[in-house]
């Protein structure tokens, strides 16, 4: 299960657009690309992608994404799964996985 990622490469200071990160999982590390854009740092993409193409449970990582980055930027956890579904069309399809995962946190 998702744990945590981390920035590898990438200055936001500088305005850089691509970023590499690392997925920490419980099973696996990966290093991945993630685009930064207006709305910020776009790491649920290549989240996403890595988990579909690993076939494991994208909804239930995607709410411990969610969780993680709530914690770590004290956000509440439905608005920004709702800001994050209007701007990312990616996450939309595990909308409903990811509701019912949130009632369990």
């Amino acid at each position: 299960m998702f744990e945590r990622y981390s920035v590898i490469d990438g200055d936001y200071a500088k305005k850089d657009k691509l970023y590499t990160i690392e997925i920490i999982d419980s099973s696996f590390n990966e290093r991945v690309v993630a685009e930064c854009n207006e709305d910020g740092l776009n790491v649920m993409s290549p989240i996403i992608a890595v988990y579909e193409r690993r076939e494991l449970n994208v909804g239930a990582n995607l709410t411990k994404v969610i969780a993680y980055l709530c914690k770590r930027f004290k956000l509440e956890p439905k608005g920004f799964l709702q800001r994050n579904i209007a701007i990312n069309k990616d996450i939309a399809k595990y909308k409903e996985d990811i509701e019912k995962y949130l009632t369990l946190l």
